[in-house]
């Protein structure tokens, strides 16, 4: 299972977790398309179906998105954040469903 893979499910488990007892819940889905560089993992609810990050295959790096097809840049480099090969369990912790803890 890809790393990108793994980090999608756990975060789809988290979010529709957090929406059971709900008074209007919500079912997320994540997938992840595979790219040459980077895999996306996008997320899916009521019909709409954005991107949520990137992560950068050789490295691990979880990258927030700057649209559909590309992930962030600033003049250092990629716009990131985490590491999931390094910091799985941390990522998780601090994730959301909109993708705030990816900004710096």
């Amino acid at each position: 299972m890809l790393l990108a893979e793994k980090f999608a499910h756990a975060l789809e488990a988290k979010f529709n977790a957090s929406e059971v007892g709900s008074q209007f819940p919500t079912h997320y889905t994540l997938e992840v398309e595979r790219g040459v560089k980077f895999d996306r993992i996008t997320i899916s609810r009521d019909g709409h179906k954005s991107v949520h990050a990137f992560v950068e295959r050789a490295t691990g790096a979880l990258i927030k998105p700057a649209g559909y097809k590309a992930p962030a840049k600033l003049k250092s480099g990629w716009a990131t954040k985490y590491n999931l090969i390094t910091e799985f369990e941390k990522t998780l912790a601090v994730a959301d469903k909109y993708g705030g803890y990816l900004y710096q």
